[in-house]
């Protein structure tokens, strides 16, 4: 009697440690996943204002105003080896500090924009100043992030790549945990 209820409740228990070791595993799976996962953070100042964490075929497009000519100029930004690369460009002028001639990419024009694609040019980083007059505006995913209307005129923004984990949990380490 007694020894039957002991190795029924032997057994029992090796299939919940079984079982607890397996969700154990696959709980520190998703968690090594998600912070070792790359993103594009934007930051001002040090503040971290956004963290796009972006798929292989996923990007986000920085839409502004250009400066001189005041028309819209859209940049599409991914991912490539956990690096930022700029993959398309679309303007409808040309001015100081956009293209004329293609040396990366192919051009082609289509409703009245200028459109290099192909680019695939990677960067460290993107440093932009934030104002009214030119609307900086990030595309992701089909909603739009004003950055003109989140920071101060002339405030610069970082754009740059980086892992989850070096974002959100080592700078909390760094920093204290605030």
């Amino acid at each position: 009697g007694y020894q039957v209820l002991i190795s029924d409740f032997l057994y029992m228990a090796e299939k919940f440690k079984m079982v607890g070791m397996i969700v154990v595993m696959v709980t520190l799976y998703y968690v090594v996943t998600l912070a070792l996962r790359p993103c594009i953070v934007v930051e001002n100042d040090a503040n971290i204002l956004y963290c796009f964490k972006l798929n292989a075929d996923e990007e986000i497009a920085l839409q502004y105003v250009h400066s001189v000519e005041k028309t819209v100029v859209i940049e599409k930004i991914g991912l490539v080896n956990n690096e930022l690369c700029i993959k398309e460009m679309l303007y409808q002028s040309f001015g100081a500090g956009l293209p004329f001639l293609v040396q990366q990419g192919q051009f082609r024009i289509e409703n009245d924009w200028f459109i290099i694609n192909d680019i695939n040019e990677k960067i460290t980083a993107i440093s932009l100043r934030v104002s009214k007059n030119s609307k900086l505006t990030i595309n992701y995913q089909g909603q739009a992030y004003n950055l003109y209307e989140l920071i101060p005129d002339n405030s610069v923004v970082n754009i740059k790549s980086a892992r989850y984990y070096d974002i959100f949990i080592a700078d909390k380490i760094y920093r204290g945990i605030r």
